[in-house]
């Protein structure tokens, strides 16, 4: 008998309010043809189509990324903190989604090799504890007062009765009953404070909720704030590293896959570095392994033993996320069909001959945003491929990425 939750073309883009999170599930579907997209006049017949002359739904008249997710007219029953407060036991509600889902072409859709995609405000444990095998994209933002006011400008100011009459039960929660007493109140009306206090307690939820994000990552990477550079300074380096010559890097596909490989940086480096940077950073070179100027459009899969952590500064602004992976499938002794996993390359990932199953699940993507980071390099990791440069200045370490917060006095 199918269990519907157990299916893995479940794709949830988890992020808080106001983190930009529809956006970015935007441009998911436009990148990627195995992502359905809810194609209509009210969302946008293309997913990069946010224009709103066409559309009914409010929330797309305040954020026009928004979209509802239609198909064929009808929505795919809600998840998580949308439908959470109508329900005294939330367990009530999953035969009726299961249901719904069913009945309004979510599995064919998944059935047919497509990921349905569900933007949410929830945590990837929490995620995890319902869809274990469902693929989850998280965003960590590094500017908390961007999404803060970002927030306020546009989900504050969002409906809060949600009528919602195919999914609610027949029963009022304090919730809803709150709701059916004043159905023009927008979110921001449920507060009862002054805007300046309501500011406050968004900034305190948010915060509060990345830092719950931001546990799995720590291990990762972290940003180094003292070490970010000034325009100036990354202006010189990156005139310097344009008469260099690059060359590219070989590296390892991952750490299943002993043999060298070409992964898409290329690097170089400069006997004349500017006095400053031995300044900036006196108190970290006597640990590193070396320091390079590094490029890339994207890269494969691929790891470093050699170079266990390093000091990554960006020198241009890139929207381009380098993605981190959980290599839970190299740990499997056995596939899904009961014989022994042999892995093969296959367009820059690893795949199991025999079953099919990709080893690698992404579970933290870094967008730099000109900070610098301390990176963990013996975590495999990508960065998909694009049309633009992505040009870095990198002090490596043998040391692990633990080691080296130690004596960088990092908590």
């Amino acid at each position: 008998m199918l269990n519907l939750f157990e299916h893995d073309k479940f794709l949830f883009v988890a992020f808080e309010p106001g983190a930009r999170g529809y956006r970015f599930c935007r441009e998911l579907a436009h990148n990627y043809d195995n992502i359905y997209w809810y194609s209509c006049k009210e969302n946008g017949v293309t997913p990069l189509d946010n224009s709103i002359e066409n559309t009914t739904i409010k929330h797309r008249l305040i954020s026009h990324n928004h979209f509802d997710r239609l198909v064929n007219g009808k929505m795919l029953p809600p998840l998580f903190t949308t439908i959470e407060p109508y329900y005294n036991d939330i367990e009530e509600y999953y035969p009726l989604f299961k249901k719904l889902f069913i009945e309004r072409g979510g599995l064919d859709i998944m059935e047919n090799g497509q990921y349905i995609m569900y933007p949410v405000h929830v945590t990837k444990s929490k995620i995890k504890e319902k869809f274990p095998n469902a693929r989850i994209e998280e965003i960590i933002p590094d500017n908390i007062e961007n999404v803060v006011d970002h927030y306020l400008n546009t989900s504050a100011n969002f409906p809060a009765y949600l009528k919602m009459f195919d999914f609610r039960p027949d029963y009022l929660t304090t919730h809803a009953k709150i709701l059916e007493k004043n159905k023009n109140a927008t979110i921001r009306d449920l507060f009862d404070g002054t805007d300046k206090q309501y500011k406050k307690h968004v900034h305190t939820i948010t915060k509060n909720l990345v830092q719950k994000r931001t546990q799995q990552v720590n291990d990762i990477f972290i940003e180094i704030p003292h070490l970010n550079l000034t325009e100036q300074e990354k202006k010189e380096l990156y005139q310097i590293q344009s008469s260099l010559d690059y060359s590219e890097f070989a590296g390892h596909c991952t750490t299943t896959d002993p043999d060298g490989m070409f992964d898409g940086n290329y690097v170089a480096r400069s006997p004349n570095l500017p006095t400053w940077v031995y300044d900036k950073f006196n108190d970290i070179l006597g640990f590193s392994k070396r320091i390079v100027f590094l490029k890339n459009k994207g890269t494969m899969l691929h790891n470093d033993l050699n170079r266990k952590s390093s000091l990554t500064i960006p020198l241009v602004n890139t929207i381009t996320p380098t993605i981190f992976y959980d290599t839970w499938a190299s740990k499997l002794e056995w596939c899904v069909r009961g014989r022994e996993c042999v892995w093969r390359r296959e367009a820059g990932v690893c795949v199991c001959e025999v079953c099919g199953v990709c080893g690698w699940e992404p579970v933290a993507r870094l967008f730099h945003n000109g900070n610098t980071f301390l990176q963990n390099n013996e975590i495999i990791h990508s960065v998909n491929w694009t049309d633009e440069w992505r040009y870095f200045f990198q002090i490596s370490f043998r040391e692990s990425f633990n080691e080296s917060k130690k004596w960088m006095m990092i908590n």
